[in-house]
């Protein structure tokens, strides 16, 4: 998932460095008499940390467009709940509320759930923990009221796009881990009858 204005906001940080990097070389040029060179290295270092800002941006974009390159890795659990449904339904959504990769959708008797980022995950890769915990998930939580409380099914799977190589066989190894915790820890926050 990646914000709507996150290739705004990287092209406008961009186009602004570019202005610097030729901008304050020429003005120092013409003020100090500093050889006219300088712009020209300014512009080719901003174009080098350029292509690395937007790289990982313009993989994301091309992830959502290219097949899977690996299979999508899937945890689904049914577990029966003390809470009613819709008070499961808002202890769920508690446990996501302080994150910022998160978009929930409640709808009669189902909550979809889609945590991380595609770009965040390329950006800083699946060996930091930043990169790891912005790992695409969407989850599925189907609800239905019983005597005893409800039932849940959740279905989480990662929501990754296109990685080649030995990169995305790790990434696939920690796809297959937070698909797991996250629908544990779903699990986990609805079987206990008191919020604590």
């Amino acid at each position: 998932m990646i914000p709507s204005r996150t290739g705004v906001k990287i092209f406008a940080l961009v186009a602004l460095m570019i202005v610097v990097a030729v901008a304050v070389p020429i003005v120092l040029a013409m003020k100090t008499g500093l050889p006219l060179i300088w712009p020209i290295l300014g512009t080719a270092l901003t174009l080098v940390v350029s292509s690395v800002l937007l790289s990982p941006y313009l993989a994301s974009k091309k992830s959502q467009r290219t097949p899977r390159s690996y299979p999508q890795k899937v945890y689904e659990l049914v577990i029966e709940s003390p809470l009613a449904s819709a008070t499961a339904f808002d202890r769920i959504e508690k446990l996501f509320a302080s994150r910022k990769d998160v978009a929930i959708q409640r709808q009669n008797q189902e909550l979809k759930i889609t945590l991380g980022s595609d770009y965040k995950l390329r950006m800083y890769g699946v060996f930091s923990s930043s990169g790891r915990d912005a790992l695409p998930i969407a989850a599925i939580v189907r609800a239905q009221n019983i005597d005893s409380g409800s039932r849940l099914e959740i279905n989480c799977s990662d929501d990754l796009g296109w990685f080649v190589g030995k990169e995305g066989k790790k990434v696939m190894e920690v796809a297959e881990q937070k698909v797991r915790e996250t629908a544990e820890q779903v699990a986990n926050v609805v079987q206990r009858e008191s919020a604590g």
